[in-house]
């Protein structure tokens, strides 16, 4: 159970930041991943991409329930909203559904010093713009020292190395 909502946390934990790569996904409408535990599949993970000129939205949704003897241990569902403008970030949104305990997160751009504004059910505060969005299309998020949260806002601290 531990993997799995690690592995889920670190899925849906989208990427973003204030200068992405969006430019590398141009050819994507649509990314769509089934979730699987214990090789049975359990839900779904969907990111659709909106282009309207410049902008960009990214809508993304995850569904999975872990059942066990008929009963449901584990069910969460969120929806979310990242926004782009001439390939920055501008934006974001979510609500999340985790185990019937309501959670949220709301971002926007500070106009006077371009930092993120975090409105969460976990953080509530600034944070300095080069932190990313924890969605998961975005592959920048390995190369960043933080992500935040788009479950609940809250940031999470990472170090990623990679194995030779």
């Amino acid at each position: 159970m531990k993997k799995l909502l690690l592995s889920i946390f670190i899925f849906y934990s989208i990427s973003f930041e204030t200068f992405s790569h969006v430019d590398h996904y141009a050819k994507y409408n649509y990314l769509e991943y089934e979730l699987f535990r214990n090789n049975k599949s359990i839900g779904y993970h969907k990111y659709v991409f909106k282009r309207e000129g410049k902008n960009l939205t990214i809508y993304n949704e995850v569904s999975f329930k872990i059942t066990k003897l008929g009963i449901d241990l584990y069910k969460y569902y969120a929806s979310g909203q990242e926004q782009y403008i001439n390939g920055v970030f501008s934006g974001f949104k979510s609500e999340t559904n985790q185990n019937k305990k309501e959670k949220y997160v709301n971002i926007s751009i500070d106009k006077k010093d371009k930092n993120l504004v975090i409105d969460g059910s976990s953080y509530k505060g600034k944070v300095e713009k080069d932190i990313i969005i924890g969605t998961w299309w975005n592959h920048e998020i390995v190369q960043k020292k933080a992500q935040i949260s788009a479950v609940s806002g809250r940031i999470i601290e990472q170090k990623v190395e990679f194995f030779r």
